[in-house]
């Protein structure tokens, strides 16, 4: 978690000061402390920014695109390998783990790093209901 951190970091600042906005680096190190926080934290960290964009007219659509693009590429790629790194297994097993985490009653309401997992689990769900 903490290399995951340390890369929002060094990537929201770098790119939040090439493209001029204000508080660059304080929005990144916003992003990487709330990178810690499963799921809230990310979407929260990108509000946030995107509010900064807004207020001081920045590129809006250009800094969204990239704030979605790097939420993609953390949660499906860097996230899976590092996590699965930390417990000796490969990205695809670890997603795996987290799916069938999910299943059990014990668990239920936490939030898997892994955002297909989730989003398959809340389409079984919404499928399994009558009518």
């Amino acid at each position: 978690m903490v290399l995951l951190s340390a890369g929002t970091f060094t990537v929201y600042s770098v790119f939040l000061s090439i493209m001029g906005v204000p508080y660059a680096i304080l929005l990144g190190l916003l992003g990487s402390m709330l990178e810690f926080i499963p799921t809230i934290g990310p979407v929260v960290a990108v509000l946030a920014i995107l509010l900064v964009v807004v207020v001081s007219g920045g590129h809006f659509l250009t800094i969204l695109i990239f704030l979605v693009c790097y939420r993609v590429l953390m949660d499906y790629f860097a996230s899976p390998h590092v996590m699965g790194q930390g417990v000796n297994c490969t990205p695809c097993c670890c997603c795996l783990a987290c799916s069938r985490a999910r299943k059990r009653p014990a668990s239920r309401g936490r939030s898997s790093r892994c955002p297909y997992w989730r989003w398959r689990a809340s389409c079984t769900v919404a499928s399994a209901r009558p009518g």
